[in-house]
């Protein structure tokens, strides 16, 4: 039986007028919000005053008002500036008015403006943001901390770098065709791109508050950056936060990774009075006695990370002598991890044994509120920082370029950290309160070992004598390394075998050794197939890939050292007996993902009314004799020459915004732009 609509019910009705009236974009709401903020707390006039760009074509706009464009860009979330121009075309008048100027500057002028942009600018907005942030930030009791278990307080910052790559197509370069010129040339260079697709890249470095997910200050340099050097800068910012929170500077702790687990990075954290725990890349301290003996002597416990599943065994080691060649040694605690290998899963982080793969860590943490275990529990923690990278992109698109030149993409990354933290600021609910996580539990009498700080010693097998080789007792010298990087796909590891003491390819070549020389983790041998024999090859392309190379396939075989043997009769120097706490261990932060996304996400589902009223009938503007002249203007001239001469003629009227928002900025319900 069909089923057809009652005549009696009517559809929707519908009408329509030949009028033009846009609507205003998504983030218009959240943009009067972020750009009013910026005008009621002062930041606008110390924009004025200490961010000045020195321009060769100045033309009708001042610092101001390209600085205001930016911030609209940051909080729009547009894909690209070509994007942002059209969505914001309607709304150029309202928007400019928000800092009393009379229009925005186009894109080609904002483009003209970043080339001219100069490193004493950015480092003027940077401090500008940094003051900011010490000023409106959150403060006690929310800036959050970690208690260990003798109850002392540290709060943790993570430091890390952050890469975007830029594709680039293939030119001709041949003598009759003009050197090629590339809009990245001055801001990118080649360099690790990571899973990034792109052939030159550009690395930045930055600095985050573990606790409250606040932004402290970034820095970029072409191709792989300068992470050395940017970590005395972020060093210093983390040292001033700690100064001005009246929090002594030790108890911050700095999470790093791999690339800054040496001494000149981690020595220049020590002498601004700062805590840290990173890795260590210095493999060569597995060689020194106290470490050997260590090992020795048995594990004190063991860290199963949940994530992966990995099972580390844990030496500590509370004070040792570090050293490394071409560097002064510093003393710090040291652990190491070991990890029993699998044949089917291989492990790319630390020194690769035959049976198993050892790890280092340093840290400034104490033996009395930190265990091994704690310590990597807080280590790993990073993934967390790792998540928030990610949302960095996703939410502001931190890394698409603004600007082909250095300092105009610094300015563009100094602005969008300011954004990140202002979101998080005024999202914050009127009744804020620090989230409490046991990070760790006590250990209490039942838990905690008779004597945890001498470990038993087991006894250490005594290595077998060395006899003569037979045929039936030959092992192969050392392990293949297999394929990796941009090679993964090709012939390695596994696939090649030893067949009566000689090393066969897959497809029954014989592999001769070549050469041979020492590295930090082992004995590299070089083994080689003759160039006559991979000509021929069926198996080329995926043994030697499409390249045009004469030579024979190379392959390099490890020879691991064999695990020192050390006696019981040696065992490590006396160290003073330290308690471990009985404690918990404490983690305190806030909410600042849902915070933030108060202000991200929420505001774009609420209207916007936006009224255009009477315009007032501008003055007549009196124009100097210099003007005329178009002789050189004053920093207040060039100010003035876009400033609002009128009242904005349009009423906007916002709905769903808190009253904590709407006290802050001072907004009425009949608020006007």
């Amino acid at each position: 039986m069909s089923q057809n609509s009652s005549p009696s019910i009517l559809p929707v009705p519908l009408t329509a007028t030949p009028e033009s009236q846009p609507a205003p974009p998504h983030w218009f709401t959240q943009t009067i919000i972020l750009a009013s903020w910026f005008w009621n707390n002062g930041v606008v006039p110390a924009i004025k005053k200490n961010v000045r760009v020195i321009r060769g074509r100045s033309g009708l706009f001042d610092t101001i008002d390209f600085l205001l464009t930016v911030l609209l860009y940051a909080i729009s979330n547009e894909h690209s500036l070509k994007d942002f121009f059209v969505a914001a075309a309607p709304s150029r008048i309202p928007l400019a008015a928000l800092w009393n100027r009379e229009n925005l500057p186009s894109s080609s002028a904002l483009s003209r403006f970043l080339e001219d942009v100069n490193e004493d600018s950015v480092a003027a907005l940077r401090t500008l943001f940094f003051q900011n942030l010490l000023q409106h930030g959150l403060q006690e009791p929310l800036i959050g901390g970690v208690w260990d278990r003798s109850g002392r307080r540290h709060v943790v910052f993570d430091v890390d770098g952050t890469r975007q790559a830029a594709r680039q197509r293939s030119l001709v370069a041949t003598p009759d065709y003009p050197p090629a010129r590339r809009r990245f040339d001055w801001v990118c260079k080649p360099g690790y791109t990571g899973r990034k697709r792109g052939e030159v890249v550009r690395t930045r470095s930055v600095v985050q508050q573990a606790h409250t997910r606040e932004w402290l200050g970034t820095w970029g340099a072409p191709g792989n950056g300068e992470g050395w050097a940017d970590l005395i800068k972020a060093g210093a910012c983390i040292g001033g936060y700690m100064d001005h929170h009246s929090l002594p500077r030790p108890t911050a702790v700095v999470r790093l990774d791999g690339l800054y687990g040496h001494i000149p990075p981690v020595a220049s954290l020590q002498a601004q009075g700062l805590g840290y725990l990173t890795r260590c890349c210095d493999y060569a301290m597995l060689g020194d006695p106290l470490v050997k003996a260590a090992i020795a002597a048995g594990p004190l416990e063991t860290f199963l990370q949940p994530d992966t599943g990995t099972l580390r065994e844990l030496f500590d080691l509370p004070a040792i002598r570090w050293h490394a060649a071409d560097h002064s040694p510093m003393v710090t605690r040291m652990i190491v991890a070991r990890t029993y290998r699998k044949t089917d899963k291989p492990f790319r982080i630390g020194r690769r044994a035959p049976k198993w793969t050892d790890e280092l860590f340093v840290t400034s943490l104490s033996p009395e509120g930190w265990s091994a275990a704690d310590v990597l529990d807080l280590y790993f923690g990073r993934g967390a920082f790792e998540g928030t990278l990610a949302h960095d992109d996703a939410e502001q698109l931190a890394d698409h370029w603004c600007s082909h030149h250095p300092a105009g993409q610094e300015l563009w990354q100094v602005i969008h950290q300011w954004v990140w933290n202002l979101r998080i600021w005024l999202g914050r609910p009127d009744k804020a309160e620090v989230r409490r996580t046991e990070f760790s539990p006590s250990r209490g009498e039942d838990t905690m070992p008779e004597d945890p700080t001498v470990p038993s010693v087991p006894t250490v097998p005594v290595p077998p004598q060395a006899v003569e080789e037979s045929p039936a007792e030959w092992k192969p010298p050392g392990e293949v390394a297999r394929a990796f990087g941009k090679g993964a796909a090709r012939f390695g590891g596994a696939d090649f075998r030893w067949e009566d003491k000689k090393l066969v390819c897959p497809a029954g070549c014989v592999l001769r050794r070549k050469a041979q020389e020492e590295k930090p983790r082992g004995i590299r041998l070089t083994y080689q197939a003759s160039a006559g024999d991979c000509v021929r090859c069926q198996l080329r392309e995926q043994c030697l890939g499409t390249g045009n190379g004469l030579d024979g396939r190379k392959v390099s075989v490890w020879k691991y050292p064999d695990p020192p043997a050390v006696l019981p009769q040696s065992p490590p120097p006396p160290v003073s007996p330290v308690q471990l706490g009985r404690h918990p261990i404490i983690w305190e932060d806030v909410p600042a993902k849902a915070w933030r996304r108060t202000i991200h996400y929420d505001l774009r589902l609420q209207r916007v009314d936006l009224v255009e009223t009477a315009p007032d009938s501008p003055k007549p503007r009196l124009i100097t004799l210099a003007e005329r002249a178009h002789r050189r203007q004053t920093w207040a001239q060039r100010e003035r020459r876009n400033a609002r001469r009128t009242r904005c003629p349009w009423k906007i009227h916002l709905h769903g915004i808190s009253l904590r928002i709407r006290e802050s900025l001072g907004l009425n319900t009949d608020f006007s732009a």
